[in-house]
């Protein structure tokens, strides 16, 4: 694709978490490269404009346009009235769904979609019949000229699209100013010992993230004796903690591992999160790409995760150890034996290898690739 300045691109992202985290990061990457040859938009949902992370944009004089994120219904009214207004002939979509995106241009040529899908967020669950209509529609009726990127491996051989790429996520350390952690003040506060052993994983949707699965794991681990494993589990924002909370109780044993479990709130800055942590532990039933594996590889931690198509890709890396999905009598045993496993993994050159194969650049480069082919299909 040869762009020009008459090029005018929307990046839409309806994207409002609390934290930039690795996105907003990725989201600066590429339009500061669209730019050097096309006019770029960021659109945001209105309900992020207090957000740090946005003042942040705005201080680095990004073009930014907001929409009503409300309703599927307001999203397609509001996000075509700024392509109106702002003559958009390049679309290019995140957190969206393909026929949403596509709604927003089904009958207009003139603006051409990139739609990226960061993850199917179903859990390994059946969907309803609706969904598998809407999104045969949006595969192969609506629109088949757009183009699609996938996150994972998965997303991408079951697609019906025309035309899609898969591009693994990049990692970047340049993220949102914010404050750090100070460790030792938070393990003082959290009671953690220098003999303890601390497994970190998220949890912003319990079933999703496979939270009922390390819980489980971890109970097996205590009853074996590990009185020192200890849980740092990151909640998701708003009612995270309580979501959380009675999830775990409804599907583990509380009682016994309660005094093991160390619930957090989500921070932006996540590495201090890390660098407090022993052992990553990825325990998903479904992914897109999981930034975080790169962040622990990154921070030199060994990492636990479940055998997802998501994270197959992780599995060349020396310091990764996986276990069947919704097995946690085997995510107890690798947790157990977890200082033996790394007796001979050499955490540094696993980092050094991810940075040189998962970097924000590479990342970029394969998303401008993706852009050269909306005028060579």
């Amino acid at each position: 694709m040869k762009e020009s300045k008459n090029d005018v691109i929307n990046i839409v992202s309806n994207y409002n978490s609390i934290y930039g985290g690795n996105f907003i990061p990725s989201i600066i990457s590429i339009a500061r490269e669209l730019s050097k040859s096309s006019k770029v938009i960021l659109s945001f949902p209105l309900s992020s404009k207090q957000r740090n992370w946005m003042q942040f944009l705005l201080s680095c004089d990004f073009d930014i346009e907001f929409f009503d994120s409300s309703t599927s219904k307001r999203i397609k009214k509001t996000v075509k009235e700024i392509n109106k207004k702002r003559k958009v002939t390049i679309v290019y979509s995140h957190f969206l769904s393909a026929l949403l995106v596509k709604s927003l241009a089904l009958f207009n040529k003139r603006i051409k979609l990139i739609i990226h899908l960061h993850s199917d967020f179903t859990g390994g669950k059946k969907m309803p019949v609706m969904f598998y209509i809407k999104k045969y529609f949006a595969d192969r009726i609506a629109r088949r000229d757009a183009l699609y990127i996938y996150d994972s491996i998965q997303q991408k051989r079951h697609s019906k699209a025309k035309f899609c790429w898969q591009v693994p996520s990049g990692i970047s350390f340049d993220r949102v100013p914010c404050e750090q952690l100070n460790i030792q003040s938070f393990k003082k506060e959290h009671g953690i010992q220098n003999d303890d052993c601390i497994f970190l994983v998220f949890g912003w949707s319990p079933f999703i993230k496979g939270v009922d699965i390390i819980c489980n794991a971890l109970e097996m681990c205590l009853l074996n004796g590990k009185n020192n494993f200890k849980l740092l589990l990151v909640h998701g924002k708003d009612d995270g903690y309580d979501r959380c909370l009675k999830y775990i109780k409804e599907k583990c044993n509380y009682e016994v591992i309660k005094k093991n479990v160390i619930f957090v709130q989500p921070i932006e800055d996540v590495f201090s999160y890390f660098h407090i942590s022993d052992v990553f532990v990825s325990s998903s039933r479904s992914e897109g790409f999981p930034y975080s594996i790169l962040e622990a590889l990154a921070t030199e931690k060994p990492i636990i995760v479940s055998e997802i198509d998501a994270t197959k890709w992780s599995f060349e890396f020396q310091s990764v150890f996986h276990y069947s999905v919704e097995d946690y009598a085997s995510l107890s045993k690798i947790m157990l034996s977890i200082d033996n496993l790394c007796k001979e993994v050499d955490l540094i050159d696993a980092k050094e290898k991810a940075l040189n194969k998962y970097s924000i650049s590479i990342w970029t480069n394969s998303v401008l690739e993706v852009f050269k082919h909306l005028n060579g299909k």
